[in-house]
């Protein structure tokens, strides 16, 4: 309608006319667009909080899951130092349970159990953009780079391992009590007399969980670094309780 005006507005030479209803049209199509794109950006603030919101609550629970993988190795490590301690010391008990249930899991390095759903499902669909945020997003990258590295260095020691698995076979055993009410775990001690290499292997491994601890302990940080972040965001208060279990 307001088109047709200014046409007529033209043909009959009323620029006046003419030019304030131009201005009219352009003022509507104007408010038009900000009122689109203030709707857009009320959506897309939804939309942000609702993922921000998923991914505290998945962070949170990874931030105690990894924390507690990462004091698993540390105790591997310390029950593998007490069997290197008694075969230093020649205090030597095959039918120690200790000793036994430490060189029997000494190999055990299951992987992380880390909620990541939300933030695949962001990268897939490439819902990420609705993160505006810049410093999360540095704090997201960085914490993807340590998950790869993680599982990088996993892959690396369960290559390690494979061949260090089948030198020690045999070393544990477990047997029957002698009134047949049970079993015990034995260690064959005798093969550490006589073979130096089998010491340096429960060293090695020793190692390897303690290295694991550490890399296990910075993936926990990364998580709770970017829960922290998202709890200020969120304006979520912060108890504390998490970052306590980080083990580094």
């Amino acid at each position: 309608m307001l088109t047709s005006n200014i046409i007529s507005h033209l043909k009959n030479q009323n620029w006046l006319a003419a030019i304030i209803d131009f201005i009219i049209v352009v003022s509507g199509i104007f408010v038009a667009i900000q009122v689109n794109s203030w709707n857009e950006g009320r959506v897309s603030k939804q939309q942000e909080k609702v993922i921000l919101e998923q991914l505290y609550s998945d962070f949170s629970d990874n931030v105690d899951s990894v924390s507690s993988m990462a004091l698993f190795h540390k105790n591997k490590a310390s029950e593998l130092d007490y069997v290197i301690d008694m075969v230093a010391t020649d205090n030597l008990e095959p039918t120690s349970e200790r000793a036994g249930n430490a060189l029997m899991s000494m190999f055990q390095m299951p992987p992380i159990s880390a909620s990541m759903g939300t933030y695949k499902s962001l990268i897939a669909t490439g819902d990420i953009g609705l993160i505006q945020d810049q410093e999360l997003k540095s704090l997201l990258i960085n914490l993807e780079s340590k998950l790869e590295f993680e599982k990088s260095m996993l892959d690396y020691f369960r290559d390690m391992n494979m061949t260090n698995i089948e030198y020690v076979r045999g070393l544990v055993s477990v047997q029957p009590n002698p009134d047949r009410s049970g079993t015990f775990i034995k260690v064959d001690f005798e093969r550490f007399r006589v073979d130096n290499y089998l010491l340096t292997v429960v060293a090695s491994q020793e190692r390897n969980h303690l290295v694991f601890s550490k890399i296990r302990g910075d993936v926990a940080q990364e998580f709770e670094n970017v829960k922290t972040y998202i709890a200020k965001t969120l304006n979520k208060p912060q108890d504390g309780t998490s970052k306590g279990n980080v083990v580094n």
